[in-house]
């Protein structure tokens, strides 16, 4: 990818690299009058670790490419959608810190005039987004080449991110790499949406999962004996399945099925999804 400017972002398309303003992007989003825009932010794609300089850039560009979105349309009919930015500064806890604070600082009067009177940008804004992959390989590149016993934790430099910020605004996390993983991040970060693309590519391939937590215990569990490994979900390629017309899930009930489960003492949950 070739490297982002003060007033451009390179977009990997269909057909190429695009290059895209912050004005271009005002643009598309007013056009599409969507219900949740994300800002435009300058995730650095160079190999790591990034210098000072480039993370100062990068915290630079995303705040200054989030004024444009913020800046009030007196033409539009529609509302304007909910402004979700996403937490600029990769692996370094100064530069996730000093973004952060870019967003709740009191803003000049040049630049309240800019945004329709807001005090500080994050007023404007209506949530916050994390992107893990590029975050990861970010972290991958700070470590020690020879060091195996080191984990990717995002979790301190998430925490460092949304420390100063107002914890009652969503949270959406990117790049999940399974369902503990997810359970890390709404424990320890406070996440509230995620996107699950794993289990999309599960059941790509015939995966459906399947799964509640905490892990029930069955009957013979509660009585003592050593809890076992449960699966995830379901092969549908197993021979079993091929005259199988129940419901996929063994963890939740249907609405309609408010019944309660005979092969263990607890009552299945009903599923709260829409279907």
């Amino acid at each position: 990818m070739p490297p982002n400017g003060n007033q451009l972002l390179n977009a990997l398309c269909l057909r190429g690299v695009r290059k895209v303003s912050p004005a271009d992007w005002t643009k598309y989003v007013r056009a599409c009058a969507p219900d949740i825009a994300i800002a435009l932010s300058d995730i650095p794609h160079i190999p790591p670790p990034f210098s000072q300089k480039r993370l100062t850039k990068s915290i630079t560009r995303s705040t200054a490419w989030l004024a444009p979105l913020l800046a009030p349309n007196p033409t539009l009919d529609n509302p304007p959608p909910a402004i979700f930015v996403h937490l600029a500064g990769s692996a370094s806890h100064p530069a996730r810190a000093a973004f952060s604070a870019s967003l709740i600082e009191p803003l000049n009067a040049l630049e309240i005039s800019a945004i329709g009177g807001l005090p500080t940008y994050d007023s404007g804004i209506a949530g916050y987004t994390i992107d893990l992959k590029p975050l990861r390989i970010a972290i991958a590149g700070a470590l020690p080449s020879n060091d195996e016993t080191q984990k990717l934790d995002t979790v301190p430099l998430l925490q460092t991110s949304l420390a100063s910020l107002p914890p009652n605004k969503p949270r959406l996390v990117n790049g999940t790499t399974g369902p503990h993983d997810v359970l890390t991040l709404v424990r320890d970060v406070g996440i509230d949406i995620v996107e699950t693309r794993w289990a999309i590519e599960a059941a790509s391939h015939g995966v459906a999962f399947d799964f509640v937590f905490p892990v029930p215990l069955s009957k013979e569990e509660e009585h003592g004996q050593t809890q076992q490994q449960k699966e995830l979900g379901h092969n549908f390629y197993d021979v079993r399945y091929r005259l199988d017309f129940q419901r996929f899930s063994g963890s939740f009930l249907a609405a309609a099925e408010r019944q309660t489960d005979q092969d263990n003492s607890t009552e299945i949950k009903i599923c709260p999804c829409i279907a």
